[in-house]
């Protein structure tokens, strides 16, 4: 009985405590699953990324082309999420970029890093680039096996042109768009010879053992290509004669990419449309294989394949030069005829502004452009219409008649302006348009500052009036935020005494400007330089405070205040001067979506005298900015220190402003 009641009394002592360590267990379990479910919320994230062994391609390129990102440095609160899945897809990603660059060989390798005390993961990219293969041979036959400078429509001489110029050269790597860009080129080439069907037959074969590349393309030009009738769609309320007399292409004439994409431009600089399509229709094809088209993306698997499958062009049949005639189709959609504009601002040269503008898009029909603008600005008033006849004697001449009111307030004067131009404006050649004109111009400067020196400033009313040339070019792809493109403006301006002036001068301008985008960044350069030669009694002093050459200001000179950099008189203000030269080179670099960042360089000088331009002389400042881009143009704040002032005081200035500077 001892025995029995011993273990029992044991085994209620020893209850309780078992009992208290099980719950124990079961909060240490739970506190583990809910440590572990934690980490399992808790995404990981990318913390940086690091290339080794690239040489051909840049971080900043490989980059782009990955899936996996890591925030920039200024943005440096930012957590993208981390996917190992998205990682070993960038593996194949980047070795596809390396082959489109010529290196078939190429590896892509990762490693993580991650971190104990965050969920930060390095991700650590080794680049195995391996031999670039090179372009050995480039051989381009007609079907009957020749070369294509001995067809008969085409000319030799341009064709070893086309060729030289290239990308695809036998010795240079291959990669795969410049072997697309120079089937674009031969092609583009041949149908603007009116061969708008050629095709290029063949393939590229890669020989790896010795990293080799060769190239064997068939040109079929296929038929020659005559324009048929013109079917014109989309109009609504505007004149079909009006698009008719835009078009410049005729019945029977030969298929011409750039006569279709001048027609188009010309459509579209009516302003009367949101979009213009100018377009040759081929008949309909009975064959399966003509109605096959490959667009862009497929074209390059299509090299991809062709590399891959080595497959040799077999000979085809002798090119045939019969003819056939493909009716051109415009298509163009409508804008609504009238807008109305309602706009304000603030800006360091100008404080506050206002505009409120009505613009009729087709005024009493026939394309007319009628404008009617009323601004306002710390810098004084405007209205100004402006009426614009698009065919004004033929069809290649526009008639601009443009009136205005005007009130300055300047540091130096204020003046009220009642000015008159009449322009005829008519385009030479392609990018290139001269204007002539005639302008009239009554200032009466009613308001000049006492002392202004030991010569009187020439206060009252003046008149100026004369004829005005202007001759530009301009290849520049986008007018409120350039990436390419150069564009020049050479302008003179008269004003006559025997046409009822008061003073005696000519007003020259050039103005030339450059844009060239380099990895995605763009630089711009700009240059302006003008005078005005003074003629007969009329001396530098007795120009008009108005036709003075100024220059300072957020769209200038960022380094001084608006007009500050002039001639000035005794009391400091700026009266301007008879000669100016100016230049400015910014590089513009995008940051993140509609912001970016600019370097720039500043110089400028003004000069008392005509054709004086002191190159050493000139004041520079340097500095940089901020840019958002909005629809009506970039905003910009820019922070410029003068690297050469006159005296310690004003060395730096902060400038803001709507648009680029140039």
């Amino acid at each position: 009985m001892l025995l029995p009641a011993l273990c029992l009394a044991l085994g209620v002592l020893s209850a309780p405590v078992h009992a208290v360590n099980a719950q124990d267990a079961e909060v240490e379990a739970g506190e583990s699953a809910e440590e572990d479910a934690q980490k399992v919320d808790q995404q990981e994230y990318v913390d940086q990324i690091r290339f080794e062994g690239n040489e051909e391609l840049s971080a900043g390129d490989l980059r782009d082309h990955m899936l996996t990102q890591a925030p920039p440095w200024f943005r440096f609160w930012t957590r993208l999420p981390f996917h190992e899945d998205e990682v070993r897809e960038d593996m194949k990603r980047l070795t596809a970029l390396y082959r489109q660059h010529g290196y078939y060989e190429a590896q892509a390798n990762y490693s993580l890093v991650r971190s104990a005390e965050s969920p930060g993961v390095t991700v650590h990219i080794e680049i195995d680039e391996g031999k670039a293969v090179r372009l050995e041979r480039l051989t381009i036959a007609l079907p009957n096996g020749q070369s294509p400078e001995t067809h008969p429509l085409f000319e030799a001489k341009r064709w070893r042109r086309l060729v030289s110029r290239l990308l695809l050269r036998e010795g240079r790597k291959f990669r795969l768009a410049e072997y697309q860009a120079s089937r674009e080129a031969i092609l583009t080439w041949v149908g603007e010879r009116g061969f708008p069907s050629a095709q290029l037959e063949g393939s590229a074969e890669v020989d790896m053992p010795t990293h080799r590349a060769r190239v064997d393309w068939i040109l079929i030009p296929g038929p020659r290509v005559r324009l048929g009738d013109v079917r014109i769609e989309g109009l609504e309320d505007v004149d079909r004669f009006i698009v008719e007399r835009e078009i410049r292409l005729d019945p029977g004439e030969w298929f011409s990419l750039r006569a279709l994409a001048k027609t188009r431009r010309r459509i579209q600089n009516l302003g009367l449309f949101r979009w213009t399509i100018v377009e040759a229709l081929p008949p309909p094809r009975t064959t399966a294989g003509d109605d096959i088209e490959v667009g862009v993306e497929d074209a390059e698997e299509d090299i991809e394949r062709d590399v891959v499958e080595t497959e040799e062009p077999q000979p085809l049949e002798e090119p045939r030069l019969d003819e056939e005639t493909w009716p051109v189709s415009v298509r163009v959609a409508e804008r609504p005829p009238r807008r109305v504009r309602v706009g304000g601002g603030w800006g360091t040269d100008t404080s506050f502004r206002g505009e409120l503008s009505w613009h009729h898009r087709n005024f009493f029909g026939g394309a007319r452009h009628m404008d009617v603008g009323l601004r306002y600005s710390g810098l004084g008033a405007s209205f100004r219409p402006s009426f614009m006849e698009p065919y004004f004697l033929d069809t290649r001449t526009r008639l601009l008649v443009s009136p205005a009111f005007v009130l300055e307030n300047q540091d130096a004067y204020e003046a009220r302006r009642y000015l008159l131009d009449v322009q005829l404006q008519r385009e030479l050649v392609e990018h290139v348009e001269i204007r002539v004109g005639y302008r009239f111009d009554r200032d009466d400067i009613y308001s000049v500052l006492d002392n202004p020196g030991p010569d009187v400033l020439p206060e009252g009313i003046s008149i100026t009036t004369g004829p005005n040339l202007e001759l530009s070019r301009s290849t520049v792809d986008n007018r409120l935020n350039a990436t390419s493109g150069t564009s020049i403006q050479i302008e003179a301006e008269s004003s006559i005494t025997a046409l009822g002036s008061d003073q005696d001068f000519v007003r020259y301008t050039l103005d030339a400007r450059g844009f060239l985008s380099v990895a995605k960044t763009v630089l711009a350069l700009r240059a302006l330089a003008g005078t005005i030669q003074n003629h007969g009694d009329t001396r530098e002093q007795d120009i008009p405070l108005v036709e003075r050459f100024y220059s300072g200001g957020s769209n200038s000179m960022r380094g001084f205040a608006y007009r500050s950099l002039s001639p000035e008189d005794a009391n400091g203000d700026s009266i301007g001067g008879s000669s100016l030269v100016e230049g400015s080179l910014e590089w513009r670099i995008p940051v993140w979506g509609p912001l970016g960042v600019v370097g720039f360089l500043d110089a400028a000088q003004v000069d008392p005298e005509p054709w004086e331009f002191r190159i050493d002389d000139l004041r520079y400042a340097a500095g940089t900015g901020l840019r958002y881009t909005t629809p009506a143009g970039p905003l910009r704040v820019d922070f410029a220190w003068r690297l050469n002032p006159r005296n310690k005081r004003g060395k730096f200035r902060v400038s803001a402003s709507l648009g680029h500077t140039f």
